[in-house]
Formats: structure tokens, C-alpha cells, sequence
């Protein structure tokens, strides 16, 4: 198992790793994972899962845990089990794992794949796995007096929720809400479509951000849910994951997570500690470094702005970034007609939005929605910002061509069809 000349393969072998890692046993080299195939092959695949791959892959169906251990109320402890069962059961995995290996590899050299398992994903994994063993040190004392701060305050807000409306409810509850808003206040719902399952209007976060400055409680009514998800998400749900025995906390790092390929994080998130607000900000106060240690932070400079500045060879663009420039203070100051020095934060977060935005197709009235710019305005904006990177206006123009162009079409063959053509198919939808 340790032997460097012998390599190791599993599906999922960060889960593997780490419970032998626990028992002394470091497992080394590891060279192949089923699952990060199949990942690599397909990042909106379903069939992640061993059994459900053996499915996809070999069209077989294997015994479920379940079967084994139960679920719900009755389910027992696979140390319960007799021993016959399990040794079947694991062995079944291991060798499964072993047939689908030569199927992905094949798949991974299909889609140019294999160098991002053996480069990237493999040397990763015991990477990530020791991230989660050593876990991430937190000041429980810290989060213990902010909690008492933002239970107090969400009292302080409740009251004047109440006094604004002229009624006690329950804020929490998204119907009671909805029937003071939209019943008991009568304000004008944003969309008058949209209803929820239980037939009231939808009290998102989005709604609720359309309705600001429409009634007094409304100020009141978006502190109180931004406080309280603060409180029950993190303030409160991270003392409570610490580990007994290591006094840490244990997140578990997914490179399957996200089809885009970046890391998640889940039990519990660390990847989305708020920044945007100041009460927010304080969350990450309460992350500390153990003692002779330090915390740093590292980050990737515009990583994606990089990319499409060489990708769409944008010579302004390009030109920002080898002179070291801020691009979205660079992209303010061309968007607003003033010096580099002058552009403001607001300026600068507003140019940020439409270079991020513009890159993944925005159009001017999906930059009206996550800024507070009119539509003229955000119209002007765009305008303004593809005459300071003209490439970047041409390379999207010629990308969504593209496809287009590439498109195989031909007359549908059902004598019954319209005369519209469609896309050719093996069957007729």
C-alpha cells in the first residue's frame, strides 16, 4: 500500500485515503479514480456514484448500501452487519472499480482527458485530503459573543418589523410574510406570476430586493433575513462542527463539485463566508491561526479577464494587465471618462459587474440587476466598455457565430412536419 512502484486506484480515493490516513496507513502513490474519470469525461454526469456508474458502464446492478444497513429509523451500523455480507459487498466495489478502469481510461484518451487526471486531479487528491484531516482552527469564544450581538439585535429589529406593520408574525415563515406584504400591506408584487407551491407570492431574496424603499419594514425585513442566515449558517452551525478530538473544524473539499471544475466545500461550507457586508466580514474574524502559525490569503489576479484577454487578443485589455493595472479600476475610468485616481469604489464595483458580465453574455438590462444602474444607464455602459475593448466585442460576436455556422441541418423527413427545418436526430422529437 505504500510501495512507490505500485500505484493505487479507487473510486473516490480521498474517502479511502483518509480513513486509512487515520489508522497510520498512508496510501502512496495514487494514480487512478474512477470517479474523477468520470467527472472528467462528463462534469454534468449523473453517475458519479460507483453504482450508478457500474450501471452506466457496464449495465450492471450492484447491491445498494441500503440493502445492507437499512435507512430511516431502522437503519443499523455497518459494524452490525455480518461480516459474510460486507466482505461481498466490498469486494464487489473493488473489483467493479477495477473492470470500469480500463472503460475510463479509454473515455479520458476520447475526450483529451487523461493528463488532467494524471497532472492535476490524482497529485491533488492526498492534497486535499490532508487539508481536511489537519481542518480549520476557529475562535469558539468569538463566535460565541457574536452570537449574543446578533441575537440581540435581531430583537431589535423584530420590534420595529412589528411597530412598521402593525402585527406580530412570524418573520421567518415565507407565507406570513407574503400575506403581510402582499395581503395586509398590499404592495405590488414584482411578479404577479409568480406564486410559490402553497399559492402565495414569492418572498425571495430577489423580490424582496425589488420591493426595497417601497414600505418602512422593508429595510428592516432584509436585515433581519440577512442576520439570521448569518447567525444560524455560521455563527452558530461552526462551534458546533468542531471536532472533539482535534478542536478543529473538518470541511470536506469536493473536486467534483462544481461543472466548472473549482473546488466545493460542504459539512460544513467554508467556501462562502461572507465579505460583502461589514457584520459579514466579522464572520471571518473567527478563523484563526494555531500558535507559530499565520493565515494567508492568496488569490488568483483576474484570472478569467486574463484568459479572455489572450484568448480574444484585446490590446487594450492586454495592455492593462502587463502594466500592472487594475482592470476594473482601468475599466472604470474609460466607462466614466476620468483619470485612473479618481475612480471610486462604487465605480470600480460597477465595472466589475460588466467586465465579468459582458464575458458570459450579460446583456445591458442583466447588469441593471446586480447593480442599481437605470437600463439607459447600463445601456451606455456597455456601449462604452466595447469601445474601450473592442476585441472583446468581436471575439464574443465570432464565438456565438460559431456554433451557428457548424450546425448540421437538414429537411425533417415526417411528411406530416412543418416546413421548418430541424437539427438532424436519430429519432424525430
Amino acid at each position: 500500500m505504500t510501495n512507490p512502484k505500485i500505484g493505487k486506484m479507487a473510486h473516490n480515493a480521498k474517502y479511502d485515503y483518509i480513513v486509512l490516513a487515520r489508522h497510520g496507513l498512508v496510501v502512496s502513490p495514487l494514480t487512478f479514480d474512477t470517479m474523477l474519470a468520470e467527472f472528467i469525461v462528463d462534469p454534468s454526469s449523473r453517475n458519479m456514484g460507483l453504482k450508478n456508474l457500474a450501471a452506466a458502464r457496464l449495465g450492471e446492478e450492484m447491491t445498494h448500501i441500503e440493502e445492507l444497513i437499512g435507512k430511516g429509523r431502522k437503519q443499523i451500523s455497518m459494524a452490525d452487519v455480518a461480516i459474510e455480507s460486507v466482505a461481498n459487498y466490498a469486494a464487489a466495489d473493488a473489483e467493479t472499480t477495477l473492470r470500469l478502469m480500463p472503460i475510463m481510461e479509454k473515455e479520458l484518451r476520447r475526450v483529451n482527458g487523461a493528463k488532467i487526471l494524471e497532472d492535476i486531479d490524482m497529485p491533488l487528491t492526498p492534497v486535499l485530503a490532508e487539508m481536511e484531516m489537519t481542518g480549520a482552527l476557529i475562535d469558539t469564544e468569538f463566535f460565541g459573543e457574536m452570537s449574543k450581538d446578533l441575537a440581540k439585535r435581531l430583537a431589535e429589529i423584530e420590534k420595529e418589523i412589528y411597530a412598521h406593520t402593525g402585527r406580530t408574525f412570524n418573520i421567518n415563515s415565507p407565507q406570513q410574510l407574503s400575506d403581510v406584504l402582499f395581503n395586509h400591506l398590499r404592495l405590488e408584487p414584482p411578479d404577479k406570476g409568480r406564486k410559490t407551491a402553497t399559492g402565495f407570492y414569492s418572498t425571495s431574496a430577489d423580490v424582496l430586493e425589488a420591493l426595497r424603499g417601497k414600505h418602512p419594514a422593508l429595510d428592516f425585513i432584509l436585515e433581519h433575513r440577512e442576520l439570521s442566515k448569518l447567525k444560524s449558517t455560521y455563527v452558530d452551525a461552526l462551534p458546533a462542527a468542531v471536532d472533539a478530538k482535534t478542536g478543529r473544524v473538518h470541511t470536506s473539499y469536493s473536486q467534483i463539485g462544481a461543472v466548472t471544475g473549482r473546488l466545493s466545500s460542504n459539512n460544513p461550507n467554508l467556501q462562502n463566508i461572507p465579505i460583502r457586508t461589514e457584520t459579514g466580514r466579522r464572520v471571518r474574524n473567527g478563523f484563526i491561526a494555531g500558535k507559530g502559525n499565520l493565515l494567508l490569503s492568496v488569490d488568483y489576479s483576474q484570472i478569467e479577464l486574463r484568459i479572455v484577454a489572450h484568448m480574444a487578443q484585446d490590446e487594450a485589455m492586454l495592455a492593462a494587465f502587463r502594466a500592472g493595472e487594475d482592470i476594473h479600476a482601468t475599466t472604470a475610468a474609460a466607462i466614466y471618462d476620468l483619470p485612473l485616481e479618481s475612480v471610486t469604489k462604487d465605480m470600480r464595483r460597477h465595472a466589475k459587474a460588466i467586465n465579468f458580465g459582458l464575458i458570459y453574455g450579460m446583456s445591458a438590462f442583466g447588469l441593471t440587476r446586480s447593480t442599481e444602474l437605470t437600463l439607459a444607464e447600463a445601456e451606455d455602459f456597455v456601449k462604452a466598455y466595447f469601445r474601450k475593448f473592442p476585441g472583446i466585442k468581436k471575439y464574443r460576436t465570432a464565438s456565438a457565430a460559431k456554433p451557428r455556422r457548424s450546425a448540421t441541418w437538414k429537411p425533417c423527413s415526417d411528411a406530416g412536419a412543418t416546413s421548418r427545418h430541424c437539427r438532424a436526430r436519430s429519432t424525430c422529437r
